[in-house]
């Protein structure tokens, strides 16, 4: 009965670490992912602007 306990703990500690991990790379993913997005807006933005002008 003590194995059992200890193995359910394990697993859960395992589950809580693969969460916290995969949280962690959606939000570092989202932040790439926004930077990128602002990056390529800003030069398109400086590359049509004379020409708009």
């Amino acid at each position: 009965m003590k194995q059992l306990i200890v193995c359910t703990m394990n697993n859960v500690n395992s589950v809580s670490f693969y969460a916290q991990a995969r949280n962690a790379f959606a939000g570092f993913f989202g932040f790439v992912y926004f930077y990128f997005y602002f990056f390529t807006q800003t030069i398109q933005k400086s590359l049509t602007r004379p020409a708009a002008c």
